[in-house]
């Protein structure tokens, strides 16, 4: 408060004397701040040792775990064939393994640069790239459809478009395939994600134009049908979905488009427009067919067949219509030569096996143009050789099915080729165990093989004998009855004249010494924190150093401010009775017997773990000797003295801690500790949000007291200030008066 002091001439130092008259009740507030000092002092400590509790708590938790009580060490034999590694529950034997096969997934790359040796590409585009000097709108429309197991996509390719765009086309379709393009190489990859038979890359679906692009450009292996050697069909090469008449056309048949039907009628001479799209369900396109004078149609639920027939004994033709009409009709697995215009009543296939002895151009669309000397070629290598692909020559319209799986057998003996009426699948299966090659074919081999067999680069299962069983793998790397292997390599052969495959050990054991190191990593940390708490118990507690005040540090060195407040801070946990109780929860939990073990190893002591004398505060200590003899006499001991889970005390769902292992009395003490830490004095986490725990509540106390105190301190020093500033405004008056009365005396 401003004051006018001096008009009276008292020559009082008014200031001194109000700081004086204030020392007493300043002296009370600053005790105030020092209490609540204190206070914060005990909560961080409260804080920082419920830390170091909670992360002793979580290292005792691994000793709860078999992993950590009963590790155990594997070997390999070989371990170019397989490597392994155990879980704790592994059964400690030897296991025997032989590897005939590992899994892959499929792999595809260039088999030559794409562009020739020496010139200059434009890769800007894949027009500039594989089609230069074409133009664009002379580029064939190119459709590929891609399918790893049940995922597929079809892609369309853009000769606008880089080939850069093309592989993020098909990294982005979801089908589980990377494609990569390696301008330094100048080559193409596409590799499965995924491995074992599931996995394949089929091309199935694709046109003419895309499987060129593949083959021809790409120059990706697309001949290579199939990379095991068993294979079969991908699917069923007749159809074997059920065709219902009352659903939409686009949900049961595929890469449909709106499109127009032209039927032309022989006896009538006309042809009649119908327009199908791909909301309309199969048997509204039969009454549109029905409404005309061409044809009639019907479809026959129970065998579900599709029938057409001409009216008045004539043919039909649909050779006019749009291509994606020309699709479906394809696949109602109505005969080849209907597309053709050459038949009759006309009835799909769709739920009946092939008939393997008629001639093919009678039972596929692809061959109906095919005439009686027509032909198409496979070229086939097994893989036995360089160079040693053989000719297959097929004519359609003479030829059927099981002719041209003879006629492969018979050029190619190595491969036997075969059709399971039951699976509607061709089943190929080469002898050397060498992929199977129909580079060279084609391209209506290449496409009967594909589209129409259905015949795929698949990936292969892991193939190997465990303990006698023949087993299979989608993977490398699997884990049975505990034990994880990674297969490396296929088995050697016993010898130069014996092509039987060696088998190698596995072998599990307990590994003492890894088990002894756990529980020597135990002690130290139970150790750690036991100093650690013993400590803070034993830190003396100075009372008579209370925190300073400002005025204090104001007359003081720094070096003795560190001083003062070391022993300020001093003791802030001493004696603690929360901690006292943890530390002896954890010198029971390691004394006291497990109840229900029996025989010599019931404690930790009688595994070699014992504490000091009395005055080293508990501290362990551990004879590795004794504990190594315990674990070659019982390899489980440690899960039973630490992991023992324990039973309920009688009527309650509360355990009994003298029947749980050493582990759990110890994470139960801790956590019970820290849930008492944390009502005192919160957490660090919670340090400044904390308002509910004990302590919080007296800070928060005192800063109410402080405030309301400080205001009071405010209130008595405005008071003192305006008594003084009256008592001067008196004098300075009665100072006049008195002059003022010695000048009347004088005169």
């Amino acid at each position: 408060m401003a004051g006018i002091y001096g008009l009276s001439g008292s020559g009082m130092d008014v200031d001194a004397m109000v700081k004086s008259l204030m020392t007493a009740q300043r002296a009370s507030n600053a005790g105030l701040t020092q209490k609540k000092t204190v206070l914060q002092w005990q909560k961080d400590a409260k804080n920082k040792m419920y830390d170091e509790i909670n992360t002793f708590r979580n290292t005792i938790f691994n000793y709860k775990l078999q992993a950590t009580l009963n590790p155990n060490k594997i070997s390999s034999s070989n371990t170019s064939v397989a490597t392994a590694t155990a879980r704790a529950d592994a059964a400690n034997v030897n296991h025997s393994l032989t590897v005939s096969q590992l899994a892959d997934g499929v792999k595809l790359t260039s088999t030559a640069s794409l562009s020739a040796a020496g010139t200059t590409v434009d890769r800007t585009t894949i027009a500039s790239q594989f089609y230069n000097g074409t133009a664009v709108a002379d580029i064939p429309n190119m459709s590929i459809t891609i399918a790893n197991g049940s995922a597929s996509a079809t892609i369309a390719v853009s000769p606008t478009g880089s080939i850069n765009d093309f592989v993020s086309q098909i990294n982005n379709a979801g089908i589980n395939v990377t494609a990569n393009y390696d301008s330094t190489l100048d080559r193409f990859f596409l590799t499965t994600n995924n491995s074992g038979a599931t996995a394949d890359i089929s091309f199935a679906g694709s046109n003419t134009a895309g499987m060129s692009f593949l083959a021809d450009k790409l120059k990706l292996p697309v001949g290579v049908m199939a990379t095991g050697s068993n294979v079969s069909s991908s699917g069923s090469i007749h159809g074997t979905v059920q065709v219902d008449a009352s659903k939409t056309l686009a949900s049961q048949f595929k890469n449909l488009t709106d499109s127009t039907l032209k039927l032309t009628n022989s006896v009538t001479g006309t042809t009649e427009s119908i327009s199908i799209n791909t909301s309309d369900t199969l048997q509204q396109v039969m009454d549109k067919i029905n409404a005309g004078s061409n044809a009639t149609a019907s479809f026959d639920a129970a065998t579900g067949n599709f029938s057409i027939t001409p009216t008045q004994s004539g043919t039909l033709s649909i050779d006019s219509s749009d291509q994606s009409a020309k699709d479906l009709f394809s696949q109602l697995h109505l005969p080849a030569t209907f597309n053709a215009g050459k038949v009759t009543t006309s009835t799909s296939s769709v739920t009946i096996p092939l008939d393997k002895t008629a001639a093919l151009n009678t039972q596929f669309a692809e061959f109906a143009g095919f005439g009686a000397t027509d032909k198409f070629t496979l070229q086939i290598d097994d893989g036995t050789g360089t160079n040693t692909f053989k000719s297959v020559e097929v004519i359609p319209a003479s030829d059927s099915l099981q002719d041209m799986l003879d006629r492969i057998h018979s050029t190619v003996p190595n491969v036997n080729a075969s059709y399971d009426s039951t699976t509607g699948k061709i089943i190929l299966q080469s002898a050397t165990g060498k992929s199977l090659n129909f580079t060279g074919s084609d391209a209506a081999g290449i496409s009967f093989l594909a589209n129409t067999l259905k015949l795929h680069q698949g990936g292969k299962d892991a193939s190997f004998t465990l303990d006698g069983a023949a087993l299979t793998q989608a993977s490398n790397a699997f884990t049975i009855a505990g034990v994880s292997y990674n297969l490396t390599g296929i088995s050697p052969a016993v010898s130069s004249t014996d092509s039987t495959l060696q088998s190698i050990s596995i072998g599990i054991t307990n590994d003492v010494d890894k088990a002894v190191a756990s529980i020597k990593s135990l002690v130290d940390s139970y150790n750690a924190i036991l100093s650690s708490i013993n400590t803070k118990r034993d830190e003396t507690r100075y009372t008579d150093f209370l925190p300073l005040t400002d005025d204090q540090k104001s007359s003081m060195k720094e070096t003795e401010i560190t001083a003062w407040n070391l022993k300020a801070q001093s003791g802030m946990l001493h004696n603690d009775t929360t901690l006292n109780s943890l530390v002896s929860n954890m010198r029971n939990a390691f004394a006291n017997p497990i109840s229900g073990l029996t025989g010599q190893y019931t404690n930790a002591s009688s595994i070699g773990i014992t504490t000091g004398t009395y005055t080293e505060r508990g501290k362990l200590y551990l004879d590795e000797t004794k504990l190594r003899t315990a674990l070659t006499s019982d390899p489980t001991i440690l899960n039973k003295i630490f992991a023992t889970a324990g039973t309920n005390k009688a009527g309650t769902t509360t355990i009994d801690p003298n029947t749980q292992g050493i582990a759990g009395r110890l994470y139960d003490a801790l956590k019970s500790t820290m849930d008492i830490m944390a009502q005192q004095a919160g957490t660090t986490a919670t340090a400044s949000t904390d308002t509910k725990s004990d302590i919080a509540k007296r800070i928060k106390e005192y800063t109410t007291r402080i405030t309301a105190a400080k205001a009071r301190e405010d209130d008595m020093e405005e008071a003192y200030y305006t008594k003084f500033n009256a008592m001067e405004t008196a004098l300075s008056k009665l100072s006049t008066q008195s002059t003022w009365l010695s000048q009347q005396l004088s005169s």
